[in-house]
């Protein structure tokens, strides 16, 4: 039912007020309890200092000031035009406990929310516009920088490599990249992770269809901006009609510019 009482469960257990310890130690229950602020950002440093976005200045703040002040949050999706930031806070969690047949049980549980920012600039490098958007809105958000700036093209004179696992049915992994190409694109396992190139495949560029989110992976882990994302084909191949990937979100911007850029007509 859980993990036996630990001695830090027992301090938080002897600070609580005489009705909760009543409520855990004979019925069992879950009591929300504040903590110290700490902050979470996508290189996986932990911190109790807080992310303060509130110098920006429409219109004044310079690109060099948003680096300086919150580089810290970024999540490494480059580009000369906009910043991403991202940060995890827990100021509170849940503390739970009962009886069990052979003593007491209990747990700690931290709650974190997550925030996503992005900071677009002008020509001259000054903040143009400040958007706060959630979780599910992040492939959007991504889909809708590759619209607004079509000229930031990716150069396919050799082919990109991005990192993927390959994720199938609900334990299989094969942690490999992704060679997006002028004229092939395909997914090789890492032979440092005892892959016998099984699940290796090739296909064309013109047969990626689109990229959709699954789910957002790690929110509360150590890797803030990990994805899992299904890739979807126009024709059936290897793998079948679709493949799931983790993977982050410099990579996830790469591949959505990709598709944009091979599904355009040429010039």
């Amino acid at each position: 039912m859980g993990r036996s009482m630990t001695s830090s469960h027992r301090v938080r257990f002897a600070r609580l007020p005489l009705t909760a310890l009543i409520c855990l130690s004979c019925c069992g229950c879950a009591i929300p309890i504040h903590t110290a602020t700490k902050t979470r950002v996508p290189s996986g440093l932990e911190t109790k200092s807080t992310v303060d976005p509130s110098f920006i200045r429409v219109g004044q703040t310079s690109r060099a000031e948003v680096l300086e002040k919150l580089g810290w949050t970024d999540t490494r999706v480059k580009d000369d035009r906009f910043f991403i930031g991202r940060w995890s806070e827990s100021t509170w969690g849940v503390l739970w406990g009962g009886v069990v047949p052979y003593g007491a049980a209990g747990d700690w549980t931290r709650k974190w929310n997550a925030h996503n920012l992005l900071i677009e600039f002008d020509e001259k490098g000054v903040v143009q516009q400040t958007t706060y958007f959630s979780d599910k809105d992040i492939l959007t958000t991504l889909s809708s920088l590759v619209a607004k700036y079509p000229t930031h093209t990716l150069d396919l004179s050799a082919p990109i490599e991005v990192p993927a696992t390959h994720l199938r049915y609900s334990h299989d992994r094969y942690v490999g990249r992704l060679f997006l190409g002028a004229r092939s694109v395909a997914f090789v396992e890492d032979p440092n992770y005892g892959a016998n190139g099984k699940h290796d495949f090739q296909t064309t560029p013109e047969n990626l269809r689109d990229v959709v989110i699954k789910a957002w992976a790690a929110v509360y882990k150590k890797r803030p901006q990990q994805l899992i994302e299904i890739i979807h084909f126009k024709h059936h191949t290897k793998v079948g009609d679709q493949m799931t990937i983790e993977t982050d979100l410099p990579a996830t911007m790469i591949l959505l510019k990709y598709i944009a850029q091979i599904g355009a007509p040429s010039s």
